[in-house]
């Protein structure tokens, strides 16, 4: 399947959801006069498991009003929670490509004073998460220069289809829930009708209305068929992220589409970019995240993932990762002996996505660059940071294990490409 067709296929993903949606607002037959508050839980893995989400991170959703005047306002009030990253982007709700804004932490100025982050991979200078921030949403297009902490929806003629503010975060410190709705920060509306609390909004029935369509549609899991099985694990750039529905502008992805038809291992080793350490401590940072996720293809849900803080790495410095069915596990695929093991799940045909957050200006392994230039290798553009990736099987992966990751990929790229062309040699004689 070519890049394009794959293109469209990912699109699919969004037709349950955005038709549930869709016949939501129609149900609720009303505008938003003030908006909704947070939805009263978020989006994750732990409540709806569906749409390639990374276990680590969790997505607050709002509405905004949908009849604003020009000169309304919503304020976005908070302090800095004890996470790896957050942000606030505006969605056209229930379509396609539907990023309209977005701020990272690393951009707000804190109000307590201060300056945006020269390197976005380092963390925000959050006092030790004891300050605040302050964001306005404007009812209008971005200006040629735009104002610190605010965030551009559009003239009020584009707000249709119920606009939406949506609050990620990822990876919190220990002891820290991103599920938690504790520190979610608070929603004003400044207009014509006054100053409202969006917990005291006058929507309150059609936000209800939302709710439960939100409900339905994040419940009942996609169920569709974008890709054939591959026979390959190899990886490629994701360069269409911004035509799916809710992209992040501040993440880069690298996809593979393996499939248990061919082999019952998949084997990784992957160069780990550099995160930041918690404060006080401080680093030079890469990128503000990583992670690598397993996912059923066709349901979307995650079947595990593992963070940069979870990662074992071998000694010379790559971390190596083995996918299999828990009944296929090598005895050696454990962190033990150098290895991350990842459940398969229960369904053969996979995606795996490798994720980086916000990496640092001049950085040669972001994935970024790879999808910039999508046509190239990978090795052409992210050099050592390119994953080296293949199908194996138990045999040789027992058999060579102790070696290190290079000699077992080695080996299990020739004890594979071994079978393939016995399996092919085998068709062509029936």
């Amino acid at each position: 399947m070519n890049r394009f067709a794959r293109r469209t296929a990912q699109l699919l993903g969004c037709i349950a959801l955005c038709a549930g949606f869709s016949s939501a607002a129609q149900a609720a037959n009303t505008l938003l006069k003030v908006g909704c508050p947070w939805f009263s839980m978020p989006i994750s893995t732990q409540t709806y498991n569906t749409g390639y989400l990374d276990s680590h991170a969790s997505y607050f959703v709002a509405t905004l009003p949908t009849a604003p005047s020009a000169d309304t306002q919503i304020i976005v009030e908070g302090s800095y929670p004890q996470v790896r990253y957050f942000s606030f982007q505006l969605s056209r709700a229930y379509s396609f490509s539907n990023l309209v804004d977005q701020l990272a932490d690393a951009d707000l100025t804190p109000v307590e004073g201060g300056a945006p982050n020269a390197d976005p991979a380092a963390l925000p200078d959050s006092n030790n998460y004891q300050n605040h921030y302050r964001v306005t949403i404007r009812f209008a297009d971005p200006p040629a220069v735009r104002e610190p902490n605010t965030l551009y929806a559009g003239t009020p003629a584009e707000q249709t289809n119920f606009p939406q503010v949506i609050f990620r975060r990822y990876l919190g410190n220990p002891g820290y829930d991103v599920l938690s709705r504790d520190d979610l920060p608070s929603l004003t509306y400044v207009g014509p009708l006054g100053t409202i609390n969006f917990n005291n909004t006058p929507d309150a029935q059609a936000c209800k209305v939302l709710q439960n369509a939100l409900n339905n549609s994040q419940a009942s899991k996609w169920a569709y068929n974008p890709f054939p099985a591959l026979p390959t694990a190899v990886f490629t750039p994701v360069w269409f992220i911004d035509a799916i529905p809710y992209p992040n502008a501040d993440s880069a992805y690298l996809q593979a589409l393996p499939s248990t038809k061919y082999a019952p291992l998949v084997v990784i080793r992957v160069k780990l970019p550099v995160t930041p350490l918690l404060p006080p401590e401080t680093n030079t940072p890469d990128v503000r995240y990583w992670s690598i996720c397993q996912y059923e293809l066709h349901s979307t849900a995650m079947v595990g993932c593992l963070a940069d803080t979870e990662v074992t790495a071998q000694a010379d410095g790559y971390a190596v990762f083995v996918i299999s069915p828990a009944s296929q596990r090598p005895a050696l695929a454990t962190q033990d002996a150098g290895y991350n093991w990842i459940d398969w799940g229960d369904q053969p045909d996979a995606y795996v996505a490798l994720r980086e957050i916000l990496p640092s200006p001049g950085f040669l392994g972001s994935y970024q660059l790879a999808n910039n230039t999508f046509w190239l290798p990978l090795k052409t553009t992210i050099g050592d940071f390119a994953p080296q990736s293949t199908y194996c099987d138990p045999a040789t992966f027992a058999a060579n294990a102790t070696a290190g990751g290079q000699p077992l990929i080695d080996a299990c790229r020739s004890a594979y490409a071994a079978a393939l062309a016995a399996r092919l040699k085998q068709a062509h004689q029936n």
